[in-house]
């Protein structure tokens, strides 16, 4: 029917970007609140990785998603990336770190810049 292929178009091509501060809550409650979205989502944890693995990283996760030069500059985190490489990220994954007491994951080699040349 045409409701199921909508359904079906609307699934596989519906993605989204959520992003949280460890030093809140908010993800806790968003979590219990939302557990059936959240539990087919794939997290990334982000922690002092260079700049060049960022953007290896981004460009790797968008495939071929189209982002303009302008909505680019809108975007937070393309302004801690670019100003000052991943150090806006280590204070963050250091929080995380020493609140929950677990080590926060590296960058899977195959995507570091170092891997591939």
């Amino acid at each position: 029917t045409c409701w199921r292929y909508f359904w079906k178009r609307a699934r596989a091509n519906t993605h989204f970007c959520l992003c949280f501060s460890p030093r809140e809550d908010f993800f806790e409650k968003v979590s219990s609140s939302f557990a059936p979205l959240l539990s087919r989502c794939s997290y990334d944890w982000v922690s002092s990785w260079s700049q060049d693995t960022l953007v290896t990283m981004a460009v790797s996760s968008m495939g071929d998603v189209r982002i303009t030069e302008g909505a680019l500059a809108h975007l937070p985190i393309s302004e801690a990336v670019t100003r000052s490489g991943s150090d806006s990220v280590t204070p963050l994954s250091q929080m995380s770190a020493d609140a929950t007491g677990s080590h926060t994951p590296e960058a899977p080699r195959s995507l570091t810049p170092e891997a591939k040349s």
